[in-house]
């Protein structure tokens, strides 16, 4: 994968690879500034970084790509953390991974950051990027390394690392989890999307996502691949998407549904409006029809796919083609397995896996990882090896395979709680307050007032619904029995993460005042 991603910019050595404002960077750029990034470090004055694994905080750039092919072809394994994650995880980072250094771009005006802090303080190697210079003109500090460094420290990169990247899940599901993609794994990806999806040379891809969500790693790996261009969206340009879609005339676009729906909503959604973008994926969660349909009329040259994948099987293996001819249900089908994936279904009755049927999904395939970092209890709850299908991943997600042999969610097994020892499904449950809301969005969760581990009421939070939240409670009592006892709160958006998922701990603190 590395000596192949290499030789593939070589070959492209003249073709556009990244737009970025309004500078135009060539493939022979990116690997010169990549270079001599390298140069500078063998040339620090403590000597040769040691450690294999680059911590980086840092928003999309040219900068930033150029990190990425230096950790790719240098044999590094690059890290991407969130801006917002805290100091006790950072440092649980370096002490934990042969850390090569930390990199970042992101300072306040006195020209520090809280993780520049925290790394500096764990006597971690850092290097900062300036502004507007290239990446090898950054500065770069090297403390010795503690007397008591374990031999970790002495690693050192190689052509030979198979850990590409360690990225961590989105924890929409629950708490973030580290998986180390290796090569083959990503390779397998850029081949398939290659084969399944036409990505060439003359595309433009977008890059919107944020560095530590992994369809940064689709945005920026396959148009590397395929020797087509980066169009970066600077955080200054994301209140005027449509002028970044029409100034880099963006080909192939990827993104969250709940981006579609900010460009809805603001307007930036009109008839015809991109005529350039020819093939686009969404998806990251649920994907409502509705939402692919206003796309496809303001890009009329547009293949639209949902796409699904969990982080833990290399961003995805799934796809749906929309077709604005069809109906559709509530949300659109997961399509079916590109790639050599299968995902079969086990059921309660025999927990044998099958080909057909509702169960759980099990995914096998060669971009399902082995483990997480780190988390041995998890990982042997969601990973597993089978002699028939090989490495396993358990999706907790319940599908139902149809007999033509698409793929439909139907919730999340985690959709079954108790509530005041009864079990109830928070996913059927959402269905029916869209139905009697038009909102355009639900959100459902149990919360508990006491500390005893267990579900007592449930949150209903709508967005801009059409009836008040007293009409609402009417219309549930009617359908459910009284042990579920809801609050209804209505609101005009949802709190959403970096990744442009579902914050779940500002929703909380956001209607704390209504429960």
């Amino acid at each position: 994968m590395r000596d192949t991603l290499y030789n593939i910019m070589v070959e492209a050595a003249d073709r556009v690879a990244v737009l970025d404002q309004d500078k135009t960077y060539r493939y022979r750029d990116v690997l010169d500034d990549a270079a001599r990034l390298y140069e500078r470090l063998n040339a620090a004055e403590k000597g040769t970084p040691t450690g294999t694994h680059i911590l980086m905080s840092a928003e999309r750039s040219y900068t930033s790509v150029v990190m990425y092919v230096f950790s790719v072809v240098y044999g590094y394994t690059l890290v991407p953390v969130t801006a917002e994650i805290d100091n006790r995880s950072l440092a649980r980072l370096i002490n934990e991974l042969p850390v090569a250094f930390f990199f970042t771009d992101t300072l306040t005006d006195s020209g520090s950051s809280r993780l520049l802090t925290v790394a500096q303080q764990a006597a971690c190697p850092t290097l900062v990027a300036e502004r507007g210079k290239a990446l090898s003109d950054g500065a770069f500090h090297q403390p010795l390394p503690p007397l008591d460094a374990n031999s970790e420290w002495l690693a050192t990169p190689s052509q030979d690392n198979p850990d590409l990247y360690l990225i961590f899940t989105s924890g929409s599901t629950g708490n973030p989890k580290g998986v180390s993609v290796e090569t083959h794994n990503l390779l397998n990806y850029l081949e398939a999307t290659r084969d399944e999806f036409g990505i060439h040379a003359d595309d433009i891809l977008s890059h919107i996502s944020p560095l530590s969500f992994d369809f940064s790693i689709h945005e920026i790996f396959i148009a590397l691949f395929n020797q087509a261009a980066i169009a970066v969206l600077r955080e200054n340009d994301k209140f005027n998407f449509s002028g970044y879609l029409n100034r880099h005339a963006v080909s192939v676009w990827a993104s969250v549904p709940s981006t579609v729906a900010y460009l809805n909503k603001t307007r930036q959604l009109n008839p015809n409006q991109y005529p350039a973008l020819r093939l686009a994926f969404v998806g990251g969660e649920p994907v409502q029809p509705s939402l692919l349909h206003t796309l496809t009329q303001a890009a009329p040259n547009c293949t639209v796919h949902s796409y699904y994948g969990p982080t833990e099987c290399t961003v995805a293996m799934m796809a749906c083609l929309y077709n604005p001819a069809k109906e559709y249900a509530q949300h659109m089908p997961l399509g079916r397995p590109f790639g050599g994936h299968r995902l079969l279904i086990q059921t309660e009755a025999d927990g044998a896996f099958h080909a057909t049927g509702t169960g759980e999904a099990y995914i096998a395939g060669p971009q399902v990882l082995k483990a997480y970092w780190k988390n041995p209890e998890q990982t042997a709850l969601r990973f597993s090896y089978h002699p028939k299908h090989g490495y396993m991943f358990r999706t907790g997600d319940i599908i139902r395979i149809e007999e033509d042999g698409n793929h439909v969610f139907i919730a999340r097994q985690d959709d079954d709680i108790k509530i005041g020892g009864y079990r109830f499904n928070t996913a059927a449950c959402r269905t029916f307050v869209e139905e009697q809301t038009n909102a355009e969005d639900v959100v459902v969760t149990p919360f508990s007032h006491s500390n005893e581990g267990t579900f007592d009421r449930l949150l209903v939070v709508t967005v801009n619904a059409e009836i008040s939240e007293a009409a609402l409670a009417r219309i549930f009592r009617d359908q459910y029995d009284n042990y579920v006892q809801p609050h209804f709160v209505n609101v005009s958006e949802l709190p959403m993460n970096r990744n442009g998922k579902l914050d779940k701990k500002a929703l909380m603190e956001k209607v704390a005042c209504h429960v």
